[in-house]
């Protein structure tokens, strides 16, 4: 993961807030900027924030970003083709989306051992309710986003490596592909077995 961050940011030990997605306004990235700067993310050494996707708003987010005065502590990269490099290299993963089904970036990011920050819309809050990986937010609600990535930031080390931990242990045990797909069995042998009873 820190090999994807490059040795500039790596040597520097910092804490890195990501985000991975596309640019489209259903994703808020708009709304995750004007929070981080209100978070006080600019005076801020031991943190940096690294945003990787690519889409139609990207000009928006860029413009946005020069706006807020965060171009030195935000780092725009482009979608990767292999996303479980960037979710390795995140110390915590930000979801800020209006509207979601169940988001597989957030599981993905979860089972690379990312705390959260996540906004409770479609799935998240099913993923969520098993607690302690992270903080689950309203959407569109500035305050509490602000408040949540200060949280994320100022959480100390040990406690945020437990988040972690909690993190994986959440996908491993209720979102793994194969116990998915054995629940998916076992519903339709039961209804299949219901059809052949009637």
């Amino acid at each position: 993961g820190r090999r994807f961050l490059g040795d500039a940011i790596a040597r520097r030990g910092v804490r890195v807030i990501g985000a991975l997605g596309r640019f489209v306004p259903q994703k808020g990235y708009d709304l995750l900027l004007p929070a981080l700067a209100d978070a006080g993310v600019t005076g801020r050494r031991d943190v940096q924030v690294v945003i990787v996707g690519d889409g139609p708003s990207a000009a928006d987010i860029h413009d946005l970003a020069r706006r807020l005065s965060l171009e030195g502590v935000i780092e725009f990269r482009p979608f990767s083709t292999a996303p479980v490099e960037a979710y390795s290299a995140f110390d915590v993963f930000v979801l800020p989306s209006r509207n979601e089904g169940l988001p597989l970036t957030l599981l993905e990011a979860m089972a690379c051992e990312c705390p959260v920050v996540a906004t409770a819309v479609g799935g998240v809050p099913e993923v969520l309710a098993h607690e302690g990986a992270g903080w689950m937010i309203p959407s569109e609600d500035h305050t509490r986003l602000t408040g949540a990535l200060r949280a994320a930031m100022d959480t100390p080390a040990d406690q945020l490596a437990a988040m972690a931990q909690r993190a994986r242990q959440i996908v491993t045990t209720h979102f793994d592909v194969r116990i998915q797909m054995a629940k998916i069995v076992a519903i339709i042998e039961q209804t299949a077995q219901g059809a052949k009873g009637e």
